[in-house]
């Protein structure tokens, strides 16, 4: 085969980058959380808690239980703000890509030789199982990582006995 000869290029380098970035950023976060939980609930841990703290993360959950402890009376007035503000960002990012990050792992040809990560659909149409996909852009993947980054990035706002580094 010739040096000019087009060789397959399969998985998109620049898609496969962005995308691992997003996926490790997004599982620290629900690290994390997991973290704040634990020190949320050191008061004493439910049987709800400590399922969360041992299985699967969901995102959703963990913050709805961080924040239903924050507001409760073992944390501070002053502290309140400062947990809920990060839970806020949090949850805030969690949205935008939840569907993509809680979706199955699909790929699209983007043309011959390359596949994208897609945004896939599942439905039956007239008795037939029929699949569609969407491509995800590289700056949307961009966007979802620099987004968990700075959520990782702002824990350091929460209040000293809450971040101590779990790293």
């Amino acid at each position: 085969m010739s040096d000019d000869a087009q060789q397959p290029t399969g998985f998109d380098p620049e898609y496969r980058g962005e995308l691992g970035g997003m996926f490790l950023a997004w599982r620290r976060i629900e690290f994390l959380l997991k973290c704040l939980l634990a020190d949320l609930s050191a008061a004493g841990i439910s049987n709800a808690d400590e399922a969360l703290l041992t299985g699967v993360p969901d995102t959703e959950a963990l913050i709805h239980r961080c924040r239903e402890l924050t507001n409760g009376d073992d944390v501070s007035n002053d502290e309140k703000p400062l947990i809920n503000n990060w839970l806020d960002t949090v949850d805030q990012a969690r949205r935008g890509a939840a569907p993509f990050l809680r979706s199955h792992s699909a790929f699209v040809r983007t043309d011959q030789q390359t596949w994208a990560p897609a945004f896939m659909t599942v439905e039956v149409q007239d008795g037939q199982l029929r699949t569609d996909g969407e491509a995800v852009s590289i700056e949307q993947l961009r966007i979802w990582h620099s987004t968990a980054a700075a959520c990782e990035g702002s824990w350091g706002t929460l209040p000293p006995r809450f971040r101590r580094s779990p790293r």
